[in-house]
Formats: C-alpha cells, sequence, structure tokens
C-alpha cells in the first residue's frame, strides 16, 4: 500500500513539473509578427492626404484668362495708328474702362487722333485731327476677343486757300474689332487690337467750289495698350 501511495504522488509530481515547464517554454517564444498593431508613423498620426486635383488650382485672374467667375472692373491706356480719316496715317492715343465676366465685357473707350497732315483731293495740304469715343461690347475666348464697335466723333480739318481755313463735322461709324492679351504680373495685360470702321454717311469737304476732301467709306486703326484688371 504504501509504495502504491508513493508512485502516485511521484508521477503526480511529474505531470505538474512538465505543465509548468511546457507553460514557460510558450512565455519565452517570441510573440507572432501578427499581434502588433498597424505602424501609423512616429507619431501615430494618419498619412498625408492625397495631393490636390490640378483642377482645384487657383485660378489665373488676368485680363486673358476665361476662367475668371465674377464681374471685375478693368482699365487702361495704349497708342495706335488710325487710317482712312486722315489724309494720312496718324498716331493717336486711347483710353478705356469696361466691366468684364468669364465670358464679356461691355467697354467705353476714348480716342484721339494727333493731326496728321496730307494731300487733298486737289492737291493742297490738308491736316486733320479726330476725336470721338467708341462704345465697344465683345465676347471672350480665352486671351482673344471679338468685339463690336459704335464711334462717334469729331473731326477738325485746315487747309489753305485765299486764307487758312478750318472746318469741324460729325464723324460716326461702326464695325468690328479683334483683341488679344498677353498677361503680364500684378493683374496687368498687354492688349493688341486691330479695328475696322464703316461710314455709311462719309464727310466731304468743299473749299473755293471744289471737293478738298473725301473721307473713305471705312477706316481702320492698329493699337497697343497696357490695362489692369481690378
Amino acid at each position: 500500500m504504501v509504495v502504491v501511495f508513493l508512485n502516485r504522488t511521484f508521477a503526480a509530481a511529474a505531470v505538474a513539473l512538465v505543465a509548468l515547464a511546457s507553460g514557460r517554454a510558450r512565455a519565452a517564444d517570441p510573440p507572432s509578427e501578427t499581434s502588433f498593431p498597424a505602424v501609423t508613423g512616429p507619431t501615430g498620426a494618419a498619412p498625408p492626404a492625397a495631393a490636390t486635383n490640378a483642377t482645384d488650382a487657383p485660378v489665373d485672374p488676368r485680363i486673358g484668362s476665361a476662367d475668371a467667375s465674377r464681374l471685375r472692373f478693368v482699365s487702361g491706356f495704349g497708342t495706335h495708328a488710325a487710317f482712312g480719316l486722315a489724309p494720312a496715317v496718324a498716331m493717336g492715343v486711347h483710353a478705356n474702362a469696361e466691366l468684364v465676366s468669364a465670358w464679356a465685357s461691355l467697354g467705353l473707350e476714348g480716342r484721339f487722333d494727333l493731326p496728321a497732315t496730307g494731300d487733298g483731293v486737289d492737291g493742297r495740304r490738308i491736316r486733320t485731327s479726330v476725336a470721338g469715343a467708341s462704345v465697344v461690347p465683345c465676347l471672350r475666348a480665352g486671351r482673344a476677343w471679338a468685339c463690336g464697335l459704335v464711334f462717334v466723333g469729331r473731326a477738325s480739318s485746315e487747309w489753305p486757300s485765299t486764307a487758312t481755313r478750318d472746318a469741324a463735322f460729325l464723324v460716326w461709324g461702326a464695325g468690328a474689332r479683334l483683341a488679344f492679351h498677353i498677361g503680364l504680373p500684378s493683374d496687368f495685360a498687354l492688349r493688341l487690337t486691330a479695328d475696322v470702321l464703316g461710314h455709311p454717311d462719309g464727310y466731304e469737304l468743299i473749299a473755293d467750289n471744289r471737293t478738298v476732301l473725301k473721307a473713305p467709306a471705312v477706316s481702320g486703326t492698329a493699337g497697343l495698350g497696357l490695362v489692369r484688371l481690378f
């Protein structure tokens, strides 16, 4: 009886020792890689957001851009060469003010052609200057504009006769303009323009019972200006 009791005791102790040894061995094993949380960076911060799409970039607000979305004000000035209203090519200056949207504009432009001297119909020398204003509605396509023109002005001429004579008369016409813009920093732009005007009621100067100057039915200008968007 004693021997059987001792054998059972030793067997139970051996099983307990084996179980204890197995538990310690499992505790010493390194944990599985899947037990670690996902790496989120040294500070645990979320990864950076994706780069902004190129279409979300700020809109170019310069005068030639067709992407401007609100009504803006434009003003500027420039110089031009005028053909037709005077007996020779005349240099001139102009200034403009406009309201501009994404696809259209409406402007008012003042113009002064410096006196130009040339030969009249009968060969005598005539000097003519022109001052006036135009209403300029435009449609925009990027940096190119297509415009209508309605011009009203005053032409002044001088010519020699038995004495120096002068005359002033109304000039008006309607036509079209093509304009192109070259963007510059700080909302400035260069504006290139080409205008054609028709004059249904062309003027005619008569002196000493002879025609001195007869205006053609068509005139034109080519201009270069500097404008700024506000």
